[in-house]
């Protein structure tokens, strides 16, 4: 996929964050320098850990490849850029962007609103510049983004986005695009100009992916799911580099597909089945303990995995986690939450007030570890049903509770239906529910099974700096919105 040996990391230099970057074998005889030094603007005063660098020296590592990649390609990248610049300059005055070549054979009118559009600019220092956008003197720039190269400026593209990602979030993101990148490319033949894609090779691509369906190698919506996230790269990269290409993506994907519903566990099986004594005890203490986390609860279990010790809240008079973009990014604005405690759940957090060191930042490993157990013990009866089916069993509970849907979307991190008014569920209400639904543990083996001795039921920070009063301390005098206090609680302990 990439040339790149190895991911750029941020180097000290002048008192800034620089990339550094040796000159690849395949490019020195193009670039003399040697050794090339591109500071990222960043003062190492003001991001002393790196942590905005490492995003800057991927976006400079991206476009210093990009220079060299056209530089063996015979394109002048300057020229590029001045295209473009041109490009852009003449919509800002209301005209696509023609060579003077196509402007010969234009209507003459079309010649006259542009000279209109300069009369303005009469003796001043941009007159140059805007009549080489509206009269063609710069060559269209032509891009020399290579398919091979999508995910590197994809990611270029979504650093934004991505920003707030776990090292783990951003390893998934990455490997499932280079995955069905590789996949594209074997099945078009090879690497091309974004530009030379065509319709044919896409459906040859669809094409081979449907042969996949029909032998049963590939259910329909993965196979679209790989369409689809190729043909959002492409899209993405065009719109960026401005390239006047026609989408060969339209009407690509195949028919027939259908949005998969995992199976919920029957809650009585729940009870009955998975929290009997000793039925959990094979797994080790820490999944053990998340998985009862999750069943109580209904949180995600990436979202169990990733508390931090600030997120567990065990000393006040709801004791609770709060759910937010803390050192890995939710699923969704809506994913920010705070999760009463009640039942099993609770029990867990005073064993585990520092949260979950063995699988912090390693979500893919708890599920594989746990959906193994399950399938190799025959805990899960019916097709479709996973880990995860304990997410939706919570909202069939939630169901059987008469709980308002109000309040089940703001449990299950969902996004509300229709128009908000008001300030929505309050805490006190929804630890209620959570107290109403809570599940009976497993009498002999829950406890001592947890793997950790009972805690002071303090969370960690406040067990390092004792709360003295403040907004919650004591009787809870104002319950806001659960999500809305998912940030206040947390700079509450923090700040007092």
């Amino acid at each position: 996929m990439s040339s790149r040996s190895r991911a750029p990391v941020p180097h000290k230099r002048y008192g800034f964050w620089y990339l550094v970057r040796k000159v690849p074998t395949a490019f020195s005889q193009l670039d003399s320098r040697g050794i090339v030094r591109v500071s990222t603007g960043i003062r190492i005063t003001d991001d002393p850990r790196g942590v905005a660098a490492k995003h800057a020296v991927v976006k400079l590592d991206v476009e210093l490849h990009r220079y060299w990649r056209d530089l063996s390609s015979g394109v002048d990248p300057h020229l590029i850029k001045r295209g473009v610049a041109a490009v852009e300059l003449a919509g800002r005055f209301g005209f696509s962007y023609l060579e003077l070549s196509a402007l010969n054979s234009s209507p003459i009118d079309e010649l006259s609103k542009r000279l209109s559009a300069l009369e303005s600019l009469a003796g001043t220092k941009e007159l140059p510049n805007a009549g080489s956008a509206l009269f063609g003197l710069v060559p269209s720039p032509r891009s020399s983004c290579r398919l091979s190269e999508l995910v590197d400026d994809y990611e270029k593209v979504q650093a934004v986005a991505l920003k707030g990602k776990s090292a783990d979030q951003w390893r998934r993101w990455r490997n499932q695009r280079d995955q069905m990148l590789e996949r594209f490319l074997k099945l078009i033949g090879g690497d091309k100009l974004v530009e030379a894609l065509t319709v044919d090779d896409v459906r040859g691509y669809r094409d081979a992916l449907k042969g996949d369906v029909l032998k049963d190698r590939m259910d329909v919506n993965t196979a679209n799911k790989n369409i689809g996230t190729v043909a959002a790269m492409f899209r993405a990269v065009v719109e960026e580099e401005k390239l006047k290409v026609t989408d060969p993506f339209v009407g690509m994907r195949l028919k027939g597909g259908e949005k998969k519903q995992r199976t919920p566990f029957v809650i009585e099986f729940v009870q009955n089945v998975l929290l009997k004594d000793g039925v959990m005890d094979g797994l080790n203490p820490e999944a053990r303990a998340i998985f009862y986390v999750v069943a109580e609860t209904g949180m995600r279990p990436s979202e169990v995995v990733g508390l931090q010790p600030e997120d567990i809240i065990l000393d006040q008079e709801i004791p609770r986690v709060v759910l937010r973009d803390n050192k890995r990014k939710l699923k969704t604005k809506h994913s920010a939450r705070t999760i009463p405690l009640a039942g099993m759940a609770l029990e867990v957090m005073r064993r585990y007030p520092n949260g979950f060191p063995t699988y912090r930042g390693k979500p893919t490993n708890l599920s594989n570890t746990v959906t193994k157990y399950l399938r190799e013990n025959k805990l899960l009866p019916f097709e479709g049903q996973s880990f995860y089916s304990l997410r939706h069993a919570f909202k069939d509970r939630l169901r059987e509770c008469k709980t308002t849907e109000e309040l089940t979307d703001v449990l299950m991190g969902h996004s509300p239906k229709g128009d908000q008014y008001g300030f929505g569920p309050g805490l006190n209400e929804a630890h209620n529910v959570m107290k109403a639904i809570a599940f009976k543990a497993p009498s002999a083996s829950f406890a001592e099974g947890l793997g950790r001795a009972p805690q002071d039921h303090l969370s960690a920070l406040a067990q390092q700096q004792p709360r003295s009063g403040g907004r919650w301390a004591g009787k809870l005098r104002l319950v806001p919105t659960i999500q809305r206090q998912s940030e206040d609680c947390v700079q509450d302990v923090q700040e007092e």
